[in-house]
């Protein structure tokens, strides 16, 4: 986004934006969880709401932007922290956080960026233990592209 005419307001409902699935799992039981992103804005700012399907696990990881993590329904495993409707996190460019684990009805997220919110690093250690206890076979990352502007 271009600031060189000033900064804009930009206002919009993000009910009217479409689902991405951007990542999948195969469950033990046959069937598949994904986290899917309504992404709000791309520039400068990434502001995405998001919807961890119940069981769905992300491995610990860090961003390359600082981030805010508000969850507005259901509840995220994270570590060895529960994260539960109302919670707030502020995570710093490149704190790890993680093993991410949603709960029985997956959660709902908001999430804004300072930045475009590619991964700094991942940490396996027992990544491959916790997925075989849960019987969760990872899938490929689907094919989706991002919005340049989505409000």
């Amino acid at each position: 986004m271009s600031r060189a005419n000033g900064p804009r307001l930009r206002v919009g409902n993000v009910h009217e934006l479409p689902w991405l699935r951007t990542r999948e799992q195969q469950n033990s039981d046959d069937t598949r969880s994904a986290v899917q992103n309504r992404i709000v804005a791309s520039e400068p700012m990434f502001v995405t709401y998001t919807r961890y399907e119940p069981g769905m696990l992300l491995a610990r990881h860090s961003h390359q932007a600082d981030e805010v993590i508000f969850i507005l329904e259901g509840e995220v495993r994270v570590g060895e922290q529960l994260w539960s409707e109302g919670t707030v996190a502020i995570l710093e460019e490149g704190a790890f956080f993680g093993p991410l684990v949603a709960g029985p009805k997956g959660a709902l997220l908001f999430e804004v960026f300072n930045g475009r919110p590619e991964r700094a690093g991942q940490d396996r250690s027992g990544w491959e233990e916790l997925k075989a206890g849960l019987g969760v076979t990872e899938l490929p990352i689907p094919g989706f592209a991002l919005p340049e502007d989505a409000i």
